[in-house]
């Protein structure tokens, strides 16, 4: 195994992404240093693990897709519609608080690690939390801070994908937090690694 810059493992990362199990065979045997069976251009977990212990300490200050984590955009259910798209695989709706609020609030950096998810997997994510008003969060129990308030957060499910699969991708490509849950994952775009299990 080798030394990563933050802009290497950034590419490593992107490659997994990828189709292109030529690719993922280079990772794994010349940057992983994978062995016989093990090289066999699945960007599993245990690739995915393995390409997460060498993750460099810059690669924490690399923002997803070049988006800032600023203020997150303000949409309209009933001005924008529920099917207007707020990334390549989502539609505004998906992300619209469960409690009928007309207002949701998404960030860029969110939906662009979720197409990641989307793209990587190949199936089809369910967004079972995304926005939430302050009296749907409270009616929940949700935390006072909690990054769904702002537009910053999703809990998801990938149909077919074991929880712990879908945590292996997502803690490849730099969240703010992800926490792992017996049947879904939460992952936001708000702070640098903070990781926990639910």
């Amino acid at each position: 195994m080798s030394d990563l810059s933050p802009t290497e493992y950034a590419d490593a990362v992107a490659a997994l992404d990828g189709d292109d199990g030529a690719a993922v065979r280079l990772i794994q045997s010349v940057l992983l240093g994978f062995k016989g069976d093990d090289v066999d251009g699945d960007p599993g977990p245990a690739t995915l693990a393995a390409l997460t212990s060498l993750r460099p300490a810059g690669a924490d200050d690399l923002p997803p897709r070049g988006h800032d984590l600023g203020s997150a955009t303000r949409y309209s259910l009933r001005e924008h519609g529920p099917d207007f798209a707020i990334g390549e695989h989502f539609a505004l709706v998906e992300m619209a608080s469960r409690d009928g609020a007309d207002g949701v609030l998404v960030h860029p950096a969110l939906m662009d690690l979720l197409d990641r998810l989307r793209e990587h997997f190949a199936l089809p994510v369910t967004i079972n939390s995304g926005y939430r008003t302050r009296s749907h969060n409270r009616s929940i129990g949700g935390a006072s801070a909690s990054r769904h308030l702002y537009g910053l957060a999703a809990d998801v499910v990938v149909r077919g994908v074991k929880p712990s699969a879908v945590h292996a991708y997502l803690s490849t490509l730099n969240p703010g937090g992800l926490g792992a849950y017996r049947t879904f994952t939460h992952v936001d775009v708000n702070g640098n690694g903070r990781r926990w299990n639910g």
